[in-house]
């Protein structure tokens, strides 16, 4: 997985801990490619739950994603994390379309 070896490493170049056991998938959706961000946004609620919340509670968080196109996905994944108190969210991706 890219996303996962990308933030390993900002996480060892930031001496930050690299969490992969918060933010997790409980279900897979379709392809997103060909969908209008809308339909982005209806295929990722509730893809996310969080989990361990109290291992980020008044921490600030960097969330990374490999591409971001209509952000739908970072959007369902730090509404999910913000229901741990105190949390802050970054984002950071390895691209981007406009």
């Amino acid at each position: 997985n890219q996303v996962e070896g990308f933030g390993k490493e900002l996480a060892k170049a930031l001496k930050a801990e690299y969490l992969d056991d918060v933010l997790l998938k409980k279900s897979f959706t379709s392809t997103q490619t060909l969908k209008t961000r809308f339909a982005r946004w209806n295929n990722m609620e509730e893809t996310f739950v969080l989990e361990n919340a109290e291992q980020i509670k008044n921490k600030h968080i960097l969330l990374v994603d490999d591409l971001i196109t209509t952000g739908a996905t970072i959007e369902a994944c730090a509404n999910v994390l913000k229901a741990s108190p105190g949390v802050k969210i970054s984002v950071v991706s390895m691209a981007f379309t406009e």
